[in-house]
């Protein structure tokens, strides 16, 4: 069974509205490195979820995984189409 306690609360002392804000004001390169990086970290712990048993856990980690891997073009595309009007100023 995982030890379900060692999951946060809070990330670096930002409560869940401050976390959000922060990520929205990522540069979009950035955020489209951070679903990528979310994704592939979600397919892990479903993976290992998985191994140990916890199949339900593990679809719905798949899930999340799957769904910050759709997320990562569409900010890579808003980095694109933005990039110029950030390289002007």
């Amino acid at each position: 069974m995982s030890d379900y306690s060692k999951h946060k609360k809070e990330v670096a002392g930002l409560n869940m509205t401050e976390l959000s804000k922060s990520i929205v004001d990522l540069h979009y390169e950035s955020l489209a490195e951070l679903f990528q990086l979310l994704s592939k970290d979600f397919m892990e712990v479903s993976s290992n979820d998985y191994k140990l048993g916890n199949t339900n856990v593990a679809y719905e980690l798949n899930s999340i995984g799957w769904g910050f891997f759709k997320l990562s073009p569409h900010a890579d595309k808003i980095w694109q189409i933005s990039k110029p009007f950030m390289e002007q100023k």
